[in-house]
């Protein structure tokens, strides 16, 4: 368990999931740090979603939430609380930054 609460073990086991994702689902999930506080807390940093065109889908620098809440995933119970974005055009150029309460 004490291995657990260091941080490169942690993005260790977080790149092991996304592989583990991407070879069975065909995705293109890459999540560059993990972090796991005893408290169940999960921080997830730039993380980069592309679909099979090779274009960007989803692009985040940092995703907050809780152990609790992505285990809700599998009975669809789960709740966006704030949600910040950026829309880019085809050239990847930010055109809009919006931070919106859900």
């Amino acid at each position: 368990m004490l291995l657990l609460s260091i941080p490169g073990v942690q993005t260790f086991l977080g790149r092991y999931a996304t592989n583990q994702i991407n070879a069975t689902y065909g995705t293109a999930i890459n999540v560059e740090k993990v972090g796991i506080q005893f408290n169940g807390d999960l921080e997830l940093k730039n993380i980069l979603i592309k679909d099979h065109h090779n274009d960007t889908l989803i692009a985040a620098d940092e995703l907050n939430s809780s152990l609790l809440d992505f285990a809700k995933i599998k009975t669809n119970a789960l709740v966006l609380t704030t949600l910040i974005y950026t829309i880019c055009a085809s050239t990847s150029k930010p055109i809009k930054a919006k931070r919106t309460p859900i």
